[in-house]
């Protein structure tokens, strides 16, 4: 049966434990405290998508108290904000069928994805017809204009 605790013995703190190394003794873990009178809290990492175990204790000023069972959680996926993308070459001209290479270089963990495509843009008054090249890394767009003549 559940009781609520009625009497604190000086102010409430609790303690929370995280590792990625479960079976490391409680001493080798990594550990933050907050107070009693909160009920989330942020801890920062810095692997993403990672899984960490997280044990939490309540301590006042006469000792701790009994230690949680363990909480698996998943750390989240950093986002990026403002990538940084090099775009070497305004605009460039090709001939019909003509080959076209191109590098494109993204490195994260995980590892990002990159998906890129052709797009007709629009057909000039001497015929020529545009293409939109489009470079999508994570949820940001990086675009290329060439001009098929």
């Amino acid at each position: 049966m559940h009781q609520t605790l009625l009497i604190v013995q000086g102010s409430l703190k609790y303690i929370v434990y995280y590792s990625k190394r479960p079976d490391d003794d409680l001493g080798d873990w990594a550990r933050t405290s907050v107070d009693g009178d909160k009920r989330e809290i942020t801890i920062t990492v810095d692997d993403e998508d990672t899984p960490y175990n997280v044990r939490v204790q309540a301590a006042t000023k006469d000792g701790v108290g009994i230690i949680s069972e363990a909480y698996d959680v998943t750390t989240g996926k950093k986002l990026i904000v403002n990538p940084m993308i090099r775009d070497t070459d305004e605009e460039t001209t090709v001939e019909p069928m003509q080959n076209i290479r191109f590098k494109c270089v993204a490195e994260g963990r995980p590892t990002p994805q990159i998906l890129y495509s052709w797009l007709p843009f629009n057909e000039t008054e001497s015929g020529q017809v545009m293409s939109h090249f489009c470079i999508i890394y994570f949820h940001y767009e990086c675009t290329h204009t060439r001009t098929h003549t």
